[in-house]
């Protein structure tokens, strides 16, 4: 019999050290945090493994958006600019009016 009462007081000295242990961690410290260098790198990694993902549009598309987008400007420019001296020549010509 005072074999299982040394075994049970062994077990309960075991778990009272392991609670103790538990109850005395520490918090996570500050260098448990990845550094600066390695979290930019894994920023870059997975930017790249994104940018694989993207169906880019063919070139001939590309190049015809960006000259009708071109023509677009310049047509919409010619016309505002033609409204521009209108109205800034109707103007004139009503001071000279007065």
């Amino acid at each position: 019999m005072a074999e299982n009462e040394k075994k049970t007081q062994d077990a309960e000295v075991k778990e009272t050290a392991v609670a103790e242990k538990k109850a005395a961690k520490p918090a996570k410290a500050k260098s448990d945090k990845p550094s600066l260098g390695s979290r930019i790198a894994a920023w870059f990694r997975s930017t790249k493994a994104e940018l694989k993902k993207v169906v880019w549009t063919p070139k001939k598309t590309v190049i015809r958006n960006t000259a009708l987008t071109l023509v677009a400007m310049a047509a919409f420019g010619l016309v505002i600019g033609l409204l521009d001296y209108a109205f800034s020549s109707a103007i004139v010509g009503l001071s000279l009016i007065i």
